[in-house]
């Protein structure tokens, strides 16, 4: 059991698994709530382009595709919106990019998203 938690913990740590433990304060069971880690999220969520980074958001936390990203959602001015975070390949970070522009528009979102291809 101590290897398995110690194990587990290393993986967490490294990244190597995009969920987090949460304990469940009101149970008297030992077994582990899993937690997975969210998409994408939004830096300002207020204003019009605010609005807007949030809808994109919601759109790549839906997107099956995106599992194991990270994105931040950062509206600048002007309607332009920025992309920045970690995605496990080139084409997931594309993805994102297109999934972001068919909301903002073409040459509206700068992607800022970095590649973490193994």
């Amino acid at each position: 059991m101590i290897r398995t938690t110690l194990a587990v913990a290393a993986l967490l740590a490294a990244g190597a698994i995009p969920v987090a433990l949460a304990q469940d304060a009101t149970s008297t069971a030992s077994r582990p709530t899993y937690v997975t880690e969210p998409v994408a999220s939004v830096s300002k969520s207020d204003g019009l382009e605010g609005q807007l980074a949030t809808s994109i958001a919601e759109s790549l936390a839906g997107d099956a595709s995106l599992h194991g990203s990270k994105i931040t959602v950062q509206p600048v001015e002007d309607g332009v919106i920025v992309l920045s975070g970690v995605a496990p390949s080139k084409a997931k970070a594309k993805r994102a990019l297109e999934i972001a522009a068919q909301q903002a528009g073409e040459g509206m979102v700068v992607n800022a998203i970095q590649a973490e291809e193994i």
